[in-house]
């Protein structure tokens, strides 16, 4: 399969197609472990703000993106979690498709980026890097 150009012009490579899916699924299966927690009411899923889709309701019951620094926390990982404790009527939906950028990937590695996401175990000097 050919490289695919996204808006941002960085290439997804063939490897690209196959490390990242792998790296996902490892990730959450990972946040399944970690993040056991009592009061929630379905097991953890994988979530980036680019692919979560919220009633108005949902998102005003669970407070909302919080203001953080992307250094600090991952907004969209605070949400989901107040979004468990909240409903068990949420879903995963794979006939969805969600096109997002690989920027953080491309800059950082398969692995660093892994490790930014795995509580900033990874903590480049710059992290913004639209």
């Amino acid at each position: 399969m050919a490289n695919t150009l996204l808006h941002d012009g960085r290439a997804v490579t063939a490897l690209d197609r196959a490390i990242l899916p792998w790296l996902w699924t490892f990730g959450e299966a990972a946040g399944r472990v970690v993040n056991r927690r009592k009061g929630m009411r379905y097991r953890f899923v994988a979530v980036a703000g680019s692919n979560m889709a919220l009633t108005s309701d949902l998102y005003l019951r669970a407070g909302g993106f919080p203001r953080t620094k992307i250094e600090e926390a991952h907004e969209d990982l605070i949400i989901g979690e107040r979004i468990r404790a909240l409903t068990a009527r949420a879903r995963k939906c794979h006939d969805v498709v969600v096109y997002a950028s690989i920027r953080r990937v491309k800059r950082y590695g398969y692995w660093n980026t892994l490790m930014w996401y795995w509580d900033h175990r990874f903590s480049p000097r710059d992290v913004d890097i639209r």
